[in-house]
Formats: C-alpha cells, sequence, structure tokens
C-alpha cells in the first residue's frame, strides 16, 4: 500500500496547466470593461432614451459621451433626445488614474419603432404544475398582448400561467401590439412527468442508472471535523431534516451535519427530509490522524501531476473522442512532458466535463502564499472559469476514494450564485 497523501483536483475548465509551488500570487491589474445592455438601441422621435452603461475595474473614473467629435454629456447616464429622425455613433470613454476605455454605441431615433420579443423559444413544464411566462419586449410601452395555445386564446396579460395534465410538447404564440406595429413570437412547451424528490451525497462523479444507489463512502481523519450536507433535488422548500450515526439520532436539523468521529471506525450516516421522507446514506470511515500519511517534497518530486486516475470530457466544441485526449496515459503526458503554460493544454468540453490528477508528494496549505498554480487560457474580455476540488489521501491509499473539499473561487458565496448545480 502506498501511504502518501495526495491533493486531487477536480477541474470544469477547457484547457489549463496545473502545478504546486510555494510562491505569492501575482498582482494582475484589471483591464477598464465597458458593458452596454444593448448593441444598438433604437428611440421614438420626441422620447427620451436613458443609456447606463455598466463599468468596472476603473479607479476615481471620469466620464464623457461624444457625439460627432463633440462631449454632450459627462455623466455615466446619458439621457438622449431632441434629435432629428436618423442614426447616431456615440462614443463613450472612461478615464482613470492608469487608462483609459472608449466604446461604441449606434442610436437609432425614428418615427415609429415597432415592439421586439426577447424572449426563449422553449421552456419546460411538469404536469399539473404552472409555470408563468411573461412576455418581455422592447418597445412595447402601453402594449396588448394575446395569448394562444394551438390557435386558441388563453390569455390577455403579459403574464401568462401555463399548466397542463398532460404530457407532450405544446405549441404556443403571444402577439405584443403597440400603437407603432406589432411582434409575435412563437414558443413550445415540453411537458415532463413530476421529477422525484431525491437526497444524495456527491462523490465527484457522474451520477447514472448503474451507480446512482450505489452507497457513497467518504473519510475524516482521526481529531478533525467532517461537514456533511446531501445534494437536495426537486424538493424546492425543505421542511427539515433528521439525521442519525449508526442508528443514533443527531441534533441537526439543518441541511448540515458536523460529524466529529471519536474512534477509528466505519459509521453509517443517513439523513431525511422530514417533508418527503427521502433518504440518504453516506458511509464515513475514520482513518489516521491527518499527518499520518504526509509524503514531503523530495529531490525527485515533480511540480506538476504525476498520476491521472480519471478524465471525462463533455461534449465541445473541441472534443472528438477519437483524438489524442481520449487516454488517460495521453493525459498524464501532458502534464509529465510540459515546459510552459502552453504545451499541455487540453480541453475537456462544456459544462460538466472533469478529470482527477494527484501529485506526488504532499501540498501544503501555506497561509498568504500560492499553494497551486492553474493557468486557463483566459484573455482580455473572455475566461473559461472552472470549479476547482480537493482531496487528501486521508486512507493513506494513492485512490481519490476519500473526501472532496471544493475551494472557494471567485463567485463563491455571491447573491445570485447557486452552489452545487446540477443537470
Amino acid at each position: 500500500m502506498m501511504k502518501n497523501k495526495i491533493l486531487f483536483l477536480f477541474l470544469l475548465l477547457s484547457g489549463y496547466y496545473l502545478s504546486s509551488c510555494s510562491g505569492d500570487d501575482d498582482i494582475v491589474q484589471n483591464d477598464i470593461t465597458i458593458t452596454f445592455s444593448q448593441n444598438e438601441y433604437k428611440v421614438r422621435k420626441g422620447k427620451t432614451l436613458e443609456i447606463v452603461p455598466q463599468v468596472t475595474n476603473a479607479t476615481n473614473p471620469i466620464y464623457s459621451w461624444k457625439l460627432n467629435g463633440k462631449i454632450i454629456s459627462n455623466d455615466l447616464q446619458l439621457n438622449f433626445s431632441d434629435y432629428s429622425v436618423g442614426e447616431y455613433f456615440i462614443i463613450f470613454r472612461v478615464d482613470d488614474e492608469i487608462g483609459y476605455k472608449e466604446s461604441q454605441i449606434k442610436v437609432t431615433v425614428a418615427d415609429k419603432i415597432s415592439p421586439e420579443i426577447e424572449m426563449v423559444s422553449s421552456y419546460i413544464a411538469y404536469v399539473g404544475q404552472p409555470i408563468e411566462l411573461k412576455a418581455t419586449a422592447n418597445y412595447a410601452e402601453n402594449a396588448e398582448y394575446v395569448w394562444r395555445k394551438n390557435g386558441e386564446i388563453v390569455s390577455e396579460e403579459q403574464v401568462y400561467s401555463f399548466v397542463e395534465e398532460n404530457l407532450g410538447s405544446f405549441a404556443l404564440t403571444v402577439k405584443v401590439t403597440t400603437e407603432d406595429g406589432v411582434d409575435i413570437k412563437a414558443l413550445t412547451v415540453v411537458v415532463l412527468p413530476v421529477p422525484e424528490a431525491e437526497l444524495y451525497f456527491d462523490d465527484g462523479l457522474y451520477r447514472t442508472i448503474t451507480n446512482k444507489n450505489n452507497l457513497r463512502k467518504m473519510t475524516v481523519p482521526l481529531g478533525r471535523t467532517l461537514v456533511l450536507a446531501p445534494v437536495i433535488c426537486h424538493i424546492d422548500k425543505p421542511a427539515g431534516f433528521k439525521w442519525t450515526v449508526d442508528g443514533v439520532a443527531q441534533s441537526s436539523t439543518t441541511e448540515f451535519l458536523k460529524f466529529t468521529p471519536t474512534e477509528k471506525k466505519a459509521y453509517l450516516i443517513e439523513v431525511t427530509e422530514t417533508g418527503t421522507s427521502v433518504k440518504a446514506r453516506v458511509e464515513v470511515t475514520c482513518t489516521e490522524p491527518e499527518s499520518t500519511y504526509f509524503r514531503a517534497i523530495q529531490t525527485d518530486s515533480k511540480a506538476v501531476a504525476t498520476k491521472a486516475f480519471n478524465y471525462i470530457p463533455a461534449p465541445g466544441q473541441f472534443i472528438d473522442f477519437q483524438s489524442q485526449y481520449q487516454s488517460l496515459a495521453q493525459v498524464l503526458q501532458k502534464f509529465q512532458t510540459a515546459v510552459d503554460a502552453n504545451s499541455n493544454m487540453f480541453h475537456i468540453g462544456a459544462y460538466g466535463g472533469y478529470f482527477v490528477v494527484g501529485f506526488d508528494h504532499s501540498v501544503k496549505n501555506v497561509a498568504n502564499k500560492a499553494d497551486l498554480s492553474i493557468n486557463g487560457n483566459s484573455f482580455v474580455g473572455w475566461s473559461e472559469p472552472g470549479v476547482v476540488w480537493v482531496m487528501q489521501d486521508s486512507n493513506g491509499n494513492g485512490l481519490p476514494d476519500d473526501t472532496w473539499y471544493e475551494l472557494k473561487g471567485s463567485e463563491y458565496g455571491k447573491k445570485d450564485n447557486i452552489q452545487r448545480y446540477a443537470v
């Protein structure tokens, strides 16, 4: 048995370069970014158009709007009015303490502007459960709305509550009418069976028909605390939770259980959602204390990963299962032969692609220093972010069969961020 503490990674990047390190984090100066809600704006003659761009990475900014070389405003918001019918190209500029950034927009002034519906063309609903469909359109002041299902009028409100008791695909249209014109959008609603409520513990692998009911297993070193939380599926408002450890009830009534084992053995932990009575189980093995399998850096240790355990690419632009990226051996070779950040780039596709790799030494968590280096293929204005998970080889067997921990990323904990999202 190989006694080695390994730090593994589970990534959702399309390409990267990975190594362990001990240097300080690099300091990056971000460029000013300017974002408009539209590339082209329209306004009816005699009306006022309000344009408010989003500006980031600007320190003590100064704003200016120019039309035909003349400044027409020095505010962040531009109120554009009293212009004759025609097309206008306006430059918005941001100056700060370091530099400046400019962006051009087009504004069209017209006698009449027909509404423009902005909605996706397909929706998912469940049998017997209503979903609200809102007719969203630009230039729709004082608009009238007509919804049709299979040709029959079903609503004349902006928001239509769709509910269907039968399975299948249903054709809808929404018509938006103003004094300036009309726009019509065709929609499809696919009605599916109501999904079953579910709880399960995540082990970092795809769940399939053959493995979804397998007992999940985790480890925790003696003297440490493991926070357990099941993945909650199709339970909109959980009523509460009951936890047991080897059949003994615990005090927690939330989705989290802090478990601190007192002896080295395997514990069977079960959680029940009280509103639906669905359950999930996990086997947690208490292993030797954390430092038992620590493996210090040796003279022959490699900065890059030396083991590849799993490679599951998702569908994507550069994914070809007949390509050089197919085998684990080739993935590992990419790491071991890398000489710079570009020589071992490879793709794992879109959302859900991942791989698992490990080091030949323990990676310390050193305060105020970078412990890992992961270089993706981002560039100005574009990046392909991922989620990074790490695992200690707590049981000393050299395999990624212990407990995964997610590292906090730049978006972690933000208001609109959905953690542990799954499709």
